[in-house]
Protein backbone atom coordinates (compact mmCIF):
# COMPACT_ATOMS: atom_id res chain seq x y z
CA UNK A 1 0.00 0.00 0.00
CA UNK A 2 1.59 3.53 -0.51
CA UNK A 3 1.29 6.72 1.13
CA UNK A 4 -2.18 7.82 -1.14
CA UNK A 5 -3.92 4.91 -0.46
CA UNK A 6 -3.35 4.99 3.03
CA UNK A 7 -4.81 8.19 3.33
CA UNK A 8 -7.51 7.32 1.35
CA UNK A 9 -8.15 4.87 3.41
CA UNK A 10 -7.64 6.19 6.59
CA UNK A 11 -9.88 9.38 6.03
CA UNK A 12 -12.93 6.85 4.62
CA UNK A 13 -12.46 5.29 7.69
CA UNK A 14 -12.86 8.34 9.81
CA UNK A 15 -15.31 10.14 7.97
CA UNK A 16 -17.52 10.18 10.31
CA UNK A 17 -15.76 12.43 12.41
CA UNK A 18 -15.71 16.17 12.54
CA UNK A 19 -13.71 17.72 9.24
CA UNK A 20 -10.95 18.83 11.43
CA UNK A 21 -10.65 16.33 13.27
CA UNK A 22 -10.19 14.37 9.94
CA UNK A 23 -7.70 16.68 8.00
CA UNK A 24 -5.37 17.02 11.68
CA UNK A 25 -5.14 13.37 11.92
CA UNK A 26 -4.39 12.92 7.94
CA UNK A 27 -1.82 15.54 8.23
CA UNK A 28 -0.06 13.60 11.51
CA UNK A 29 0.01 10.56 9.57
CA UNK A 30 0.92 12.25 6.45
CA UNK A 31 3.75 13.93 8.15
CA UNK A 32 4.91 10.39 9.74
CA UNK A 33 5.31 8.59 6.48
CA UNK A 34 7.46 11.61 4.93
CA UNK A 35 9.12 11.58 8.39
CA UNK A 36 9.60 7.63 7.51
CA UNK A 37 10.90 8.09 3.70
CA UNK A 38 13.21 10.84 4.89
CA UNK A 39 15.25 8.32 7.10
CA UNK A 40 15.51 5.71 4.18
CA UNK A 41 12.65 3.91 3.76
CA UNK A 42 10.76 3.35 0.49
CA UNK A 43 6.97 4.70 0.67
CA UNK A 44 5.29 1.09 0.90
CA UNK A 45 7.75 0.43 3.85
CA UNK A 46 7.09 3.76 5.52
CA UNK A 47 3.30 3.27 5.08
CA UNK A 48 3.65 -0.62 6.63
CA UNK A 49 5.88 0.84 9.48
CA UNK A 50 2.96 3.19 10.62
CA UNK A 51 0.53 0.10 10.62
CA UNK A 52 -2.68 -0.67 9.30
CA UNK A 53 -5.69 1.47 8.66
CA UNK A 54 -7.70 0.19 11.40
CA UNK A 55 -5.05 0.39 13.96
CA UNK A 56 -4.27 4.17 12.95
CA UNK A 57 -8.59 4.27 13.12
CA UNK A 58 -8.40 2.63 16.81
CA UNK A 59 -5.51 5.27 17.75
CA UNK A 60 -7.11 8.19 16.59
CA UNK A 61 -10.35 6.98 18.22
CA UNK A 62 -9.23 6.52 21.83
CA UNK A 63 -8.14 10.33 21.30
CA UNK A 64 -11.07 11.88 20.55
CA UNK A 65 -13.24 12.35 23.83
CA UNK A 66 -16.99 10.91 23.10
CA UNK A 67 -18.91 13.58 24.33
CA UNK A 68 -17.71 15.57 21.65
CA UNK A 69 -18.12 12.62 18.96
CA UNK A 70 -21.81 12.59 20.34
CA UNK A 71 -22.27 15.83 19.96
CA UNK A 72 -21.30 16.08 16.15
CA UNK A 73 -22.60 12.98 15.34
CA UNK A 74 -26.33 13.46 16.93
CA UNK A 75 -26.83 17.10 17.02
CA UNK A 76 -28.32 17.56 13.44
CA UNK A 77 -26.45 19.96 11.11
CA UNK A 78 -29.64 21.91 10.33
CA UNK A 79 -32.12 23.73 12.12
CA UNK A 80 -35.26 21.69 12.66
CA UNK A 81 -38.70 22.40 11.24
CA UNK A 82 -41.38 23.00 13.64
CA UNK A 83 -43.06 19.60 12.83
CA UNK A 84 -39.45 17.36 13.61
CA UNK A 85 -39.40 19.69 17.38
CA UNK A 86 -43.22 18.87 17.90
CA UNK A 87 -42.70 15.10 17.20
CA UNK A 88 -39.25 15.25 19.19
CA UNK A 89 -41.57 16.54 22.14
CA UNK A 90 -44.56 14.41 21.52
CA UNK A 91 -42.40 11.35 21.48
CA UNK A 92 -39.98 12.12 24.47
CA UNK A 93 -41.91 10.55 27.28
CA UNK A 94 -41.29 7.48 25.24
CA UNK A 95 -37.55 7.66 23.86
CA UNK A 96 -35.92 9.54 26.83
CA UNK A 97 -37.40 7.08 29.19
CA UNK A 98 -36.28 3.97 27.29
CA UNK A 99 -32.83 5.98 26.67
CA UNK A 100 -32.84 6.55 30.50
CA UNK A 101 -33.06 3.32 31.64
CA UNK A 102 -30.80 2.00 29.10
CA UNK A 103 -28.40 4.31 30.67
CA UNK A 104 -29.51 3.44 33.93
CA UNK A 105 -29.13 -0.53 33.62
CA UNK A 106 -25.38 0.31 32.19
CA UNK A 107 -24.15 2.27 34.87
CA UNK A 108 -25.62 -0.16 37.29
CA UNK A 109 -23.69 -3.27 35.53
CA UNK A 110 -20.96 -1.13 35.60
CA UNK A 111 -20.79 0.02 39.43
CA UNK A 112 -21.94 -3.63 39.93
CA UNK A 113 -18.71 -5.10 38.84
CA UNK A 114 -16.33 -2.66 40.60
CA UNK A 115 -18.18 -3.07 43.52
CA UNK A 116 -17.49 -6.88 43.04
CA UNK A 117 -13.72 -6.21 42.73
CA UNK A 118 -13.62 -3.88 45.48
CA UNK A 119 -15.26 -6.30 47.50
CA UNK A 120 -12.51 -8.90 46.02
CA UNK A 121 -9.89 -6.41 47.38
CA UNK A 122 -11.62 -6.68 50.83
CA UNK A 123 -11.44 -10.23 51.09
CA UNK A 124 -8.03 -10.62 49.81
CA UNK A 125 -7.00 -7.92 53.00
CA UNK A 126 -9.32 -10.31 55.43
CA UNK A 127 -7.36 -13.31 54.75
CA UNK A 128 -3.93 -11.51 54.42
CA UNK A 129 -4.46 -10.25 57.89
CA UNK A 130 -4.83 -13.85 58.94
CA UNK A 131 -1.23 -14.56 58.80
CA UNK A 132 -0.11 -12.30 61.83
CA UNK A 133 -3.16 -13.17 63.79
CA UNK A 134 -2.24 -16.80 63.43
CA UNK A 135 1.04 -16.45 64.65
CA UNK A 136 -0.03 -14.68 67.83
CA UNK A 137 -2.82 -17.18 68.18
CA UNK A 138 0.06 -19.77 67.97
CA UNK A 139 2.18 -18.03 71.08
CA UNK A 140 -1.26 -17.17 73.27
CA UNK A 141 -1.88 -20.72 72.73
CA UNK A 142 1.37 -22.03 73.43
CA UNK A 143 1.62 -20.21 76.80
CA UNK A 144 -1.59 -21.41 77.88
CA UNK A 145 -0.33 -24.83 77.58
CA UNK A 146 -2.36 -26.16 74.30
CA UNK A 147 0.66 -26.56 71.39
CA UNK A 148 -1.71 -28.73 69.11
CA UNK A 149 -4.48 -25.89 69.20
CA UNK A 150 -1.79 -23.05 68.38
CA UNK A 151 -0.30 -24.82 66.10
CA UNK A 152 -3.97 -25.78 64.05
CA UNK A 153 -4.63 -21.45 64.30
CA UNK A 154 -1.05 -20.74 62.48
CA UNK A 155 -1.41 -23.51 60.03
CA UNK A 156 -4.98 -21.85 59.39
CA UNK A 157 -3.56 -18.50 58.91
CA UNK A 158 -0.63 -19.63 56.80
CA UNK A 159 -3.49 -21.28 54.69
CA UNK A 160 -5.69 -18.32 54.34
CA UNK A 161 -2.38 -16.24 53.53
CA UNK A 162 -1.42 -18.16 50.96
CA UNK A 163 -5.09 -17.92 49.82
CA UNK A 164 -4.82 -14.58 49.96
CA UNK A 165 -1.50 -14.26 47.70
CA UNK A 166 -3.87 -16.44 44.97
CA UNK A 167 -6.58 -13.88 45.22
CA UNK A 168 -4.69 -11.07 44.66
CA UNK A 169 -3.24 -12.21 41.30
CA UNK A 170 -6.98 -13.12 40.13
CA UNK A 171 -8.08 -9.78 41.63
CA UNK A 172 -5.42 -7.82 39.70
CA UNK A 173 -6.16 -9.31 36.76
CA UNK A 174 -9.25 -9.14 36.63
CA UNK A 175 -9.44 -5.37 37.75
CA UNK A 176 -7.21 -5.23 34.33
CA UNK A 177 -9.55 -7.04 32.46
CA UNK A 178 -12.52 -4.94 33.31
CA UNK A 179 -10.16 -1.40 32.76
CA UNK A 180 -9.22 -2.94 29.37
CA UNK A 181 -13.02 -3.92 28.69
CA UNK A 182 -14.18 -0.09 30.04
CA UNK A 183 -11.75 1.28 27.27
CA UNK A 184 -12.63 -1.21 24.47
CA UNK A 185 -16.90 -0.50 25.09
CA UNK A 186 -15.72 3.07 24.72
CA UNK A 187 -13.92 2.74 21.37
CA UNK A 188 -16.80 0.58 20.40
CA UNK A 189 -19.31 3.18 21.12
CA UNK A 190 -17.23 5.77 19.03
CA UNK A 191 -16.66 3.00 16.15
CA UNK A 192 -20.54 3.11 16.24
CA UNK A 193 -21.28 6.79 15.94
CA UNK A 194 -19.09 6.64 13.00
CA UNK A 195 -21.17 3.88 11.27
CA UNK A 196 -21.03 0.94 10.39
CA UNK A 197 -18.89 1.08 7.08
CA UNK A 198 -15.74 1.72 9.58
CA UNK A 199 -15.86 -1.20 11.65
Amino acid sequence: MNKSEFLAALKQKLCGLPEEEIESSVEYYSEMIDDRIGEGMSEEEAVAAVGSVDEATSCILKEVPLAKLVRDRVMPKRKLSGWEIALIITGSPIWLTLLLAFLVVILAVYLVLWAFIVTMYALDLTLGICLPVGIMGLFEMIGRGYAASGMFVFGAGLFCSGLAILLTMLTVKLTKGLLLASRNAVLQAKKCLLGKENQ
